[in-house]
């Protein structure tokens, strides 16, 4: 299922004559402004940012954190790729992700690659997300992105064993819920898709939702099916690649795919 980015709203922004008054977006950002050292503060209220869907925002206080020199590179070249894949800049984003797979942030890497790859290839796309998984095997998040491609490419018994241990790993995550009632609707199992949907509280309005969207799925599952013709290659083939079309890379709509990175 589609995440939505949380966004606040900015309520009684004031505009003079000399433009628009100065007013902090959250506690944080006031705190900041009143203690300017604190790059460990600042990379947090930036991955805030990131959640909001505030990517704009984002990208310039990346900026200024890389001015001052006093954060963690790694740290901010993650922050960066996910801001720029947040924005379509998929090419920049990759190249960023791929910097980052040697480093203590390899997981996220891994995973920020697999979404962009899940654009174009499924295939590239879940061997990325397996090299994720097994970098940060407790990461809900990974588990169903892994998952929902799976899924996408007909593997559901797979699919199902990573969405399930993500429903796990957080009890209350309605994404991965729901990818998991999908994986049974696809199959055909009505029964044990409408079962599941109770334990989990999905109401009848949001699981014939869900029986909408398996439609949806197959025919794309159908479309997408020659992505999987060829054997998987391993994660270090896949890290030599070429990149010499990364400029052609293009975002593609595609139902559930998937949430922000981090």
């Amino acid at each position: 299922m589609i995440r939505h980015s949380v966004r606040y709203a900015i309520a009684a922004l004031a505009f003079g004559l000399g433009g628009c008054a100065s007013i902090p977006n959250s506690a944080e950002e006031a705190a900041l402004r009143e203690r300017p050292n604190q790059p460990r503060m600042h990379a947090e209220l930036i991955s805030s940012m990131l959640a909001q869907g505030r990517n704009y925002a984002a990208m310039a206080h990346i900026e200024a954190l890389e001015r001052e020199g006093r954060t963690d590179k790694d740290q901010l070249r993650l922050l960066r790729a996910s801001a720029q894949y947040q924005l379509g800049e998929l090419a920049a984003a990759e190249t960023n992700y791929r910097q980052l797979t040697d480093t203590d942030y390899a997981g996220q890497a891994w995973h920020g690659l697999g979404l962009i790859a899940a654009q174009r290839n499924l295939r590239q796309a879940v061997i990325y997300f397996n090299q994720a998984v097994s970098t940060r095997p407790t990461d809900a998040q990974i588990r169903n992105d892994l998952g929902y491609t799976l899924m996408l490419a007909g593997r559901l018994s797979e699919a199902r064993h990573h969405l399930a241990t993500a429903t796990e790993l957080v009890t209350e995550d309605k994404q991965a819920q729901n990818n998991l009632v999908l994986s049974f609707l696809l199959e055909g199992q009505d029964d044990k898709a409408r079962k599941l949907a109770a334990s989990f509280r999905i109401g009848d309005a949001d699981f014939r939702h869900l029986q909408a969207e398996s439609r949806v799925i197959q025919r794309m599952m159908t479309q997408r099916a020659n992505e999987f013709e060829q054997p998987l290659a391993d994660a270090a083939t896949a890290k030599e690649k070429s990149h010499d079309n990364k400029d052609s890379v293009q975002r593609q709509s595609i139902p559930g795919l998937y949430r922000n990175t981090r």
